[in-house]
């Protein structure tokens, strides 16, 4: 059953995705370009799908503070510091890799895709 916070919840959750500076934000991001979803980072972080919608929520941690804003998100919610650090880090890299590539990626599968018909037919 759906409750007022509930629905509430849900509904910043969504909108946290749009915000660059939430957890939200950059941990959709991931989900996207894996092709997973909020039960399967909720799974990592062994936690339920509420506490997920709650870390969208959170500012993403600084460069500088980054450990112990971590901390600080990990213990809010009662979960593993390793694993939200390990997957706020995965986040930031597969983010940041794609935005790099976003523009050559189709020009590096057409150079992967010439290579191997140049290759196919010798």
């Amino acid at each position: 059953m759906m409750t007022d916070e509930t629905v509430w919840l849900d509904s910043a959750a969504r909108r946290a995705r749009q915000e660059p500076w939430t957890l939200g934000c950059l941990l959709s991001g991931l989900a996207d370009i894996e092709g997973t979803s909020g039960s399967d980072i909720a799974a990592e972080l062994n936690c339920d799908s509420e506490t997920v919608h709650w870390i969208f929520l959170c500012r993403r941690p600084s460069e500088h503070c980054f450990a112990q804003e971590v901390e600080r998100i990990a213990a809010r919610f009662s979960l593993d510091v390793k694993r939200l650090a390990g997957l706020v880090r995965r986040a930031d890299a597969v983010v940041a890799l794609a935005a790099a590539t976003h523009d050559t990626s189709e020009s590096i599968l057409l150079a992967a895709r010439d290579r191997q018909d140049r290759e196919d037919k010798t």
